[in-house]
């Protein structure tokens, strides 16, 4: 086996999709698995432009063009969608090919499918704004909440202030015990409430943060 053949089979054998395009972005090379990911033969997609085989939002010209120009090697997640219809997203990565005097003559293109990594990301996304719906009407929950359980408890504390105040000396010891022990069990339950009412608001910020 010689050198070239040696180099086919390895490329062949990867698992990730390996291409060479000249500077337009037509197709130079394909590796088995490209061929497997576009639906078609490497014989059939020779010299054909890349964009008529993985149709979706990688723009190749802009990419081909900055790998050109910079001489950097170019990385991006993307969304294809092949002649059959079939949607992918790839993990690719454009590799700048030299000649003996560094210019880059050519461009190699590696892509990893992570159609199934991306539709946990969107799951995941998902459950995270449902989430977040249901933190926003927790939070709208505890406020009118501390709002509706203030707005009673006030009205007692004013009547037992006011018993205590106008009609003291009208009232027995027992009495006057039973009003002040009314008094503060209101007066601890509007701090409660209070401290109930912040909580939710420091949560909100906190999340309008983050």
């Amino acid at each position: 086996m010689d050198l070239s053949e040696f180099m086919l089979d390895l490329l062949d054998s990867m698992r990730d999709a390996v291409v060479i395009a000249d500077l337009k972005g037509a197709i130079i090379f394909i590796n088995r698995r490209a061929e497997e990911l576009a639906g078609c033969v490497r014989q059939e997609m020779t010299g054909r432009p890349l964009s008529e085989y993985w149709v979706g939002t990688v723009p190749w010209k802009r990419v081909f063009g900055r790998v050109r120009k910079t001489g950097q090697i170019e990385e991006l997640d993307g969304e294809m969608v092949d002649r059959e219809g079939v949607k992918r997203v790839l993990r690719m990565r454009f590799i700048p090919l030299r000649d003996a005097g560094g210019e880059t003559t050519t461009i190699g293109f590696t892509g990893r499918e992570i159609t199934e990594l991306s539709d946990l990301e969107v799951e995941r996304e998902d459950k995270n704004k449902a989430l977040e719906l249901r933190i926003r009407e927790m939070d709208a929950f505890v406020s009118t909440l501390a709002h509706d359980l203030r707005t009673p408890l006030i009205s007692i504390q004013g009547f037992a202030n006011l018993l205590v105040k106008k009609y003291r000396d009208r009232i027995d010891e027992k009495g006057i015990e039973y009003l002040d022990r009314l008094k503060r069990e209101c007066d601890r339950m509007d701090r409660l409430v209070q401290d109930f009412s912040r909580t939710g608001q420091d949560h909100r910020q906190k999340k309008s943060s983050e």
